[in-house]
């Protein structure tokens, strides 16, 4: 695959690809037109998939798996309309772990209460699983499904809010960057700060993103907050070999102090030569 792309061999074959598949009966792998070895992914496809009704005499491949998943006429339709997107001058595909959670969130978000509140809730993936994308993926589907909708999205470091701001900008989904509390209210409607977001965000659904682990009164919080939408652990992501491993190195430190008074003369010998 990587080989046919280049300038030498046939680069005009995948000039309308969107989906390019290698693999075997046992490890296949998807990326997109330009995608590099190491972004080759597995699609694991969440509940499982059951393809016994489907293909006799054998058992199902994870070949067969991987093709179903991807090249079922809705899902390729979805996967094309929706999911696949440049960032910057790299085109880039969904992978399976975004997929579901735009999915898992779409159907919270897409129904309303009476009063017409929407829940919201907590996508908890782990670092280097590609959140800043997948907000901007989600944030094109939630404009979609209410066409008026504002979306605001609050980050808590300036390098995490440059970094999701320059996402969206290659992406090319226009994004505002407010640049102070007053600049966010002229962004959204004109008037004094309680009216506006009275009027702006009474109705308001959120939507936390994490690559934290959670503390116990975090995780409580966060069921006021709306639930959890999807997660996606360091496990699952080295599993994937999206990420490396992380690996702890247990190591003896020597004490003897054990009292006190052996700390005081331990504290007088090294202080001997110093001033006070």
């Amino acid at each position: 695959m990587l080989r046919n792309q280049r300038e030498t061999e046939i680069p005009q074959l995948f000039k309308y690809a969107q989906i390019t598949l290698a693999g075997n009966n046992h490890t296949p792998k998807y990326g997109t037109v330009g995608t590099s070895k190491k972004f080759y992914a597995s699609w694991i496809e969440e509940g499982g998939l059951d393809l016994t009704h489907l293909i006799e005499g054998r058992m199902p491949s994870e070949l067969d798996k991987a093709i179903f998943s991807l090249f079922a006429k809705q899902r390729l339709i979805k996967l094309i309309h929706s999911f696949t997107l440049f960032d910057g001058r790299v085109k880039k595909i969904i992978r399976y772990q975004q997929f579901f959670a735009i999915k898992s969130a779409m159907n919270k978000i897409s129904k309303s209460d009476n009063t017409g509140r929407r829940a919201g809730g907590l996508i908890w993936h782990t670092q280097g699983s590609g959140k800043s994308l997948t907000m901007v993926m989600l944030a094109k589907e939630v404009k979609r499904l209410i066409v008026n909708a504002k979306i605001i999205i609050v980050t808590d470091r300036k390098d995490l809010d440059r970094q999701i701001h320059d996402t969206f900008k290659n992406s090319e989904i226009p994004a505002k960057k407010a640049t102070s509390g007053k600049n966010l209210i002229e962004l959204l409607q004109s008037g004094d700060m309680s009216r506006a977001m009275n009027n702006v965000l009474v109705n308001s659904c959120y939507i936390g993103f994490t690559g934290m682990p959670l503390m116990k009164k975090e995780k409580n919080s966060f069921e006021k907050f709306g639930g959890e939408i999807h997660r996606y652990t360091i496990d699952q992501a080295v599993k994937d070999k999206a990420i490396l491993p992380l690996l702890y190195e247990g190591r003896f430190v020597n004490q003897w102090i054990t009292d006190k008074k052996y700390m005081d003369r331990r504290f007088d010998k090294i202080a001997k030569n110093l001033s006070d």
